[in-house]
């Protein structure tokens, strides 16, 4: 089942010296069976 509307993502990544680097973006689904399209 597609999860429509608005969706949180949290990405982090640890390099070898143990610095770790974390971002959050929002993703929106607006249809589902459509070919998805990348809006910036």
């Amino acid at each position: 089942m597609a999860q429509l509307g608005s969706n949180t993502f949290t990405a982090s990544v640890v390099d070898t010296a143990d610095h770790t680097a974390t971002t959050t973006f929002h993703v929106t689904v607006v249809h589902t069976n459509q070919v998805p399209q990348l809006a910036l």
